[in-house]
């Protein structure tokens, strides 16, 4: 599986669990919580040169339809994960020559 490129993940880079806990109410009038397995979803921030931006648009290009494995920053842990969308990029305001990139990805 190819591996999601090692660039610096910033501080506004996050996790956060894609379904919540759900609580049924059993035939006996007892309550039951519903766990279902801890998927989570991850908005990547980077801030990239041009040519890395393009590096990494060509890594989407290729694998946008594939699972990718991504280390997590937080815990250094590695996801089987997906795109959910191209990324994205912006002019740096403090630098206009480094983009300002968001990159979503859910857990498969």
């Amino acid at each position: 599986m190819p591996s999601y490129p090692a660039y610096k993940q910033l501080l506004g880079s996050r996790d956060e669990p894609t379904q919540p806990t759900q609580t049924f109410i059993a035939g006996d009038g007892g309550a039951r919580v519903y766990v279902p397995v801890k998927k989570l979803k991850f908005q990547l921030r980077h801030l990239l040169t041009s040519a890395e931006l393009a590096t990494l648009i060509a890594f989407y290009e290729t694998n946008k339809t594939a699972a990718v494995d991504l280390t997590w920053k937080k815990d250094a842990t590695v996801y089987s994960v997906y795109f959910t969308e191209r990324p994205q990029g912006d002019v740096n305001t403090s630098n206009p020559r480094l983009r300002d990139v968001t990159v979503n990805l859910a857990q498969v």
